[in-house]
């Protein structure tokens, strides 16, 4: 039998994805915002930053429908034991 998850009372802690807010760019919008790379796919074009659909902060990641499967990675982050963390997509 599957239990289920009462979202609502779970504390969700800090978020887990560091400049999560892409709010930091230091060649504009041209590039990826700081702590962050794009692997596949071209900047500007099949990742992008968005102002119109953000959760907090100024953009959001926007992976707009091409046809290049884009892949973009965040740096690396410290995750600590008995911590509790938000993963947001």
């Amino acid at each position: 039998m599957a239990s289920q998850i009462d979202a609502a009372s779970m504390d969700m802690g800090a978020n887990l994805i560091r400049e999560g807010i892409f709010d930091r760019w230091v060649q504009g919008m041209n590039s990826p915002p700081i702590g962050w790379e794009i692997i596949t796919g071209v900047w500007g074009t099949d990742a992008i930053g968005d102002a119109t659909q953000k959760r907090k902060g100024l953009y959001s990641l926007k992976m707009p429908n091409t046809a290049v499967a884009a892949e973009v990675k965040s740096s690396e982050m410290v995750v600590e034991e008995g911590e509790i963390y938000r993963l947001g997509a």
